[in-house]
C-alpha cells in the first residue's frame, strides 16, 4: 500500500519537475522573464546580449555600438526589455544630455519598472552634466530650458511617486547652474 502511495506522488512530482526544468531556460538569471520573448521580437539588438545590472558590460556595449542603439531603442516602439536596458546604458553615451528629454518622459510615465530606472538615469546623467560643467553655459541653450522645465513640471507632479518627484526636484537642482542667466532687460525711460 505504501509502495502504492509512492508511486503515485512519484507520478506527479516527477512531470513537476520536469515542467520547472523546461520552464527554467525561459527566466533570466535576474529574474527578468520577459527579456527572452523580447530576445526573440528583436533578436539582433545588441543591448540583450548585456547582462542585466551590469553597468561595466553596459558602457563597454555602449563605447561598441555608439549612442545610435541606444537613442532609437529609448523611443516608445522597442521592446520594454530593450528600453529598459536603453534606460540602463543612457548615462554612458557620448552624449547623454540628447537622451535627457527622453528619460524625463519615461520618468513621468506610469510604467512601473521603466519610471524608476529612467529616474536613476536622469539623476546620473545630470550629476555627470554638473561635475563637468561648473560654470554656466554660454548663450542661448533651449535643450536646458526644455530639460529643466521637464524636470520641473515632474517635480509638481502631484501624482507622480514621490521618489521620482524627489529625484526631478534634485537633477533639476544639478542643472540650475548651468543655466545661462536671464537676459537683462534694458532699463526703460521714465518720463
Amino acid at each position: 500500500m505504501d509502495r502504492a502511495r509512492g508511486g503515485g506522488a512519484a507520478r506527479v512530482i516527477g512531470p513537476a519537475l520536469l515542467g520547472l526544468l523546461l520552464c527554467q531556460p525561459l527566466v533570466r538569471a535576474d529574474g527578468d522573464a520577459g527579456a527572452r520573448g523580447a530576445r526573440s521580437m528583436t533578436p539582433d539588438h545588441p543591448l540583450l546580449a548585456v547582462p542585466a545590472g551590469d553597468p561595466l558590460e553596459l558602457a563597454r556595449a555602449v563605447d561598441r555600438h555608439g549612442d545610435g542603439p541606444v537613442l532609437v531603442a529609448l523611443g516608445g516602439e522597442a521592446a520594454v526589455a530593450v528600453r529598459l536596458q536603453a534606460i540602463r546604458a543612457a548615462p554612458f553615451l557620448a552624449e547623454p544630455e540628447r537622451a535627457l528629454l527622453t528619460l524625463i518622459d519615461i520618468m513621468g510615465g506610469r510604467d512601473p519598472d521603466l519610471a524608476p530606472a529612467a529616474g536613476r538615469a536622469v539623476l546620473a546623467i545630470c550629476r555627470a552634466m554638473a561635475e563637468v560643467r561648473t560654470r554656466p553655459v554660454d548663450g542661448h541653450r533651449p535643450e536646458l530650458e526644455r530639460q529643466l522645465g521637464g524636470l520641473r513640471v515632474l517635480q509638481d507632479r502631484e501624482h507622480l511617486r514621490r521618489d521620482l518627484r524627489a529625484s526631478a526636484g534634485a537633477a533639476a537642482a544639478m542643472l540650475e547652474p548651468l543655466a545661462p542667466p536671464p537676459p537683462e532687460s534694458p532699463p526703460t525711460k521714465k518720463e
